[in-house]
């Protein structure tokens, strides 16, 4: 019924979406499979790698291509990147690039709590000001999680 099929993210795929993909595919050729098994983060929604590093095995003809270069990280994240994920035991044997230069370093904190890494961040970003003479409007703050804006918040008010 489907002539040309696209599955974008397919490492995040699950059971039922990959054997609906198969029947979609069954009498075509023209499937793309787009995905990065460095990338998988689903598996709590029931996403299923093995998909992905497994298509071969049910499209035997299908051509692989890598993409392994990274354009929005600097070196030192791509290569620390790197390092981690050759550990996994599955995954296609692979190792990105950076199309970026630089030479920083990777700096890990380890906080107790959140108040703990919020007082940190603001005294780090007032020593950055003063050192490298910047204005507060240089600075932004991600915190991973919406409930961690208050510790913030108030560490910048007592600033």
């Amino acid at each position: 019924k489907f002539q040309f099929v696209l599955v974008d993210e397919a490492q995040d795929t699950n059971r039922i979406q990959f054997e609906i993909m198969k029947q979609f595919t069954k009498n075509s050729g023209n499937i793309t499979f787009i995905g990065d098994d460095f990338q998988s983060i689903y598996r709590r929604r029931g996403a299923m790698m093995d998909n992905f590093l497994n298509v071969k095995s049910i499209r035997p003809d299908i051509i692989i291509h890598k993409l392994q270069m990274n354009y929005r990280s600097k070196p030192h994240i791509v290569h620390a990147g790197n390092q981690i994920i050759k550990n996994n035991q599955k995954q296609y044997e692979k190792t990105v690039v950076p199309h970026r230069s630089g030479n920083d370093k990777i700096v890990i904190m380890s906080h107790g709590d959140e108040i703990d890494e919020a007082k940190h961040t603001i005294e780090l970003i007032a020593k950055i000001k003063e050192e490298k003479k910047k204005s507060r409007e240089q600075f932004a703050i991600l915190y991973r999680k919406n409930a961690l804006s208050s510790s913030f918040e108030q560490q910048l008010i007592m600033e």
